[in-house]
């Protein structure tokens, strides 16, 4: 399993767009913007089950990330899942924040931009082609930010 730590901003930015690539293509009825993955999750790693899931639990499904680590698990106490990125038994709201700080080189705020909806971008009901979206134009921002540097 690799190790992602320092990834950089392009990196991370190239990550998110393969993301929103996958976001494009996921049926709206499969995407729930507040679950990292639903209760009715069976454990199947493709989410194959049925099951919806969050921008960032899909994720875990894109062999890609996969391959860095990046998992659904079990929450504490038997609660409804969360994602991991590397080695952890359960899951929890905060793993699953680390998770994507790490993997698309972002602050705790631009986690829950992206992937928390909170009404400041998006809200609950917002389909996974809003969220490509979204994640697309925040890329495309940061990218030119950089390159203003």
């Amino acid at each position: 399993m690799m190790t992602t730590k320092f990834v950089s901003v392009e990196e991370g930015n190239r990550r998110l767009l393969v993301l929103a690539a996958f976001l494009d293509e996921l049926p709206p009825e499969r995407f729930d913007y507040t679950k990292w993955v639903g209760r009715d999750w069976g454990g199947a790693e493709d989410l194959s089950c049925g099951t919806v899931a969050c921008a960032l639990g899909w994720a875990t499904t894109i062999p890609e990330f996969r391959e860095l680590g990046l998992r659904l698990k079990l929450g504490a106490n038997g609660s409804s899942g969360a994602v991991t990125l590397g080695d952890s038994e359960y899951a929890s709201y905060g793993t699953s924040i680390a998770a994507a700080q790490e993997l698309f080189c972002l602050t705790s705020l631009q986690v829950n931009l992206l992937f928390v909806p909170s009404g400041r971008a998006l809200y609950e009901k917002s389909t996974p082609k809003q969220v490509a979206d979204l994640i697309r134009s925040f890329a495309n921002e940061r990218w030119a930010y950089e390159d203003e540097d």
